[in-house]
């Protein structure tokens, strides 16, 4: 609601930071709406939500198989490009899955 109010605002009371901000917003092509929680089952839902409750249910063995077997992840092993890839080890086992750490 504030980020709708802010760009439909008539007056121009903003600091610079804020301007440029808004500035920055208004430059993609999309169309800003407040959606009440309770009309947003997905964002109510979320917001709502006990953290074990949460079943990732990911095989992280199944997982670090299939990614030695894969051939695209076999080339981003050897890849130049801006992400960082490491081989990060699934606790004391010899298995690791390969993981993008290039923001910590």
């Amino acid at each position: 609601m504030p980020l709708v109010s802010a760009l439909t605002r008539q007056r121009d009371a903003w600091c610079p930071r804020q301007r440029r901000h808004l500035s920055a917003i208004a430059e993609f092509n999309c169309t800003l709406i407040h959606l009440l929680g309770r009309k947003d089952p997905v964002a109510d839902t979320l917001t709502r939500i006990e953290i074990d409750a949460v079943q990732l249910g990911l095989d992280y063995n199944h997982l670090a198989k299939e990614q030695q077997q894969d051939p695209k992840t076999t080339a981003l092993r050897t890849a130049i490009m801006a992400l960082h890839w490491k081989d990060v080890p699934l606790g004391d086992s010899n298995i690791s899955i390969l993981c993008d750490v290039s923001t910590g």
